[in-house]
């Protein structure tokens, strides 16, 4: 899967700030892939300042979309952000930046841009939304021109010039997990059949899906419980791996706690009274999902299991 991140800045006459593509020379916001091991919040204010020179601050998630393309899928992230400072300048992806009236977008944008423009230009301050983008056949016209014709002429360029070729993104694996409460605010946790461990439920991502669905199924196959996705509490980045891995609230609607090929037993700890063999990853986004502040978590974490041990290093918005 691709995953990318783009901000949403505005300046104090509330103008928006865009970018033109070097590409296809349509207008977007500033965005672009994320490296392994970086945080979409750090992504967004990282390809602001190379798009646009510009220095900004993450505020809040918007929302994420997920792009069905194939064969690989994009993941791609919305962010506010605060304008700090810097001088406007374009650069070598970027011939042409400046504001624009919100009301007033270029007219060289692409429909796909300027809903996900709109939709995040409307989202108040409340929890970020996530959805699926679809396909349009505009798109599905287009595409072959892009990536055949356009990008390789691009890349030919550059080589002619003595540049190096634009590099090509990495591919990223996501997962997600969920965290379910009883009566009593105490958190179910798996206890897995390979190791004397705890976890949450949830597992990786397959046939590249959105992560929502990802905490959805693996949910059914660790409990045999389906569930309701309440809200994102955190989001976090292997600092050894391209690996991004969502946490969820939810509640079950229908089924019963069964054990399998995965899950040996259930139990339900209060947060901050796991066991000892919990893995401390998942108590660290038990301990998030009860942040009073209600904000989603960007925090980067060791893809080691340890349940003695974690790195922390993040991010809070």
């Amino acid at each position: 899967m691709r995953i990318t991140a783009s901000s949403i800045v505005t300046n104090e006459a509330g103008e928006l700030l865009l970018i033109e593509r070097h590409d296809i020379h349509t207008f977007d916001v500033p965005g672009g892939g994320l490296e392994a091991g970086e945080l979409p919040t750090e992504a967004a204010v990282r390809e602001t300042f190379e798009e646009t020179g510009l220095e900004v601050r993450p505020s809040h998630l918007l929302g994420i979309y997920f792009w069905p393309n194939k064969p690989d899928a994009f993941l791609t992230f919305f962010v506010r952000c605060e304008l700090l400072g810097g001088t406007l300048r374009p650069s070598e992806e970027t011939p042409r930046v400046g504001f624009w009236p919100t009301n007033r977008l270029p007219l060289r944008m692409l429909p796909m841009h300027r809903q996900q423009i709109r939709r995040t230009l409307a989202h108040g301050g409340e929890r970020p939304f996530w959805t699926i983008q679809p396909i349009t056949l505009l798109f599905k016209m287009g595409k072959p021109v892009v990536g055949r014709v356009i990008h390789p002429f691009i890349q030919w360029k550059r080589r002619r010039r003595g540049n190096p070729s634009w590099p090509i993104p990495k591919p990223w694996r996501t997962g997600a997990f969920t965290i379910i409460r009883n009566e009593a605010g105490a958190v179910l946790w798996v206890k897995r059949t390979d190791r004397d461990l705890w976890n949450l439920p949830g597992g990786g991502g397959e046939n590249e899906e959105p992560p929502w669905e990802t905490a959805v199924r693996e949910t059914l196959e660790e409990t045999g419980c389906h569930v309701r996705l309440g809200q994102l509490t955190s989001i976090n980045s292997y600092t050894d791996e391209a690996n991004l891995t969502f946490t969820f609230t939810a509640e079950i609607k229908s089924g019963q706690l069964t054990t399998g090929p995965e899950s040996a037993a259930f139990a339900w700890f209060q947060p901050g009274e796991e066991p000892a063999n919990a893995v401390s990853q998942h108590r660290e986004r038990v301990a998030d999902a009860c942040d009073p502040s209600g904000s989603v978590v960007f925090r980067k974490q060791s893809s080691r299991i340890d349940p003695q041990a974690s790195q922390t290093a993040g991010d809070t918005v």
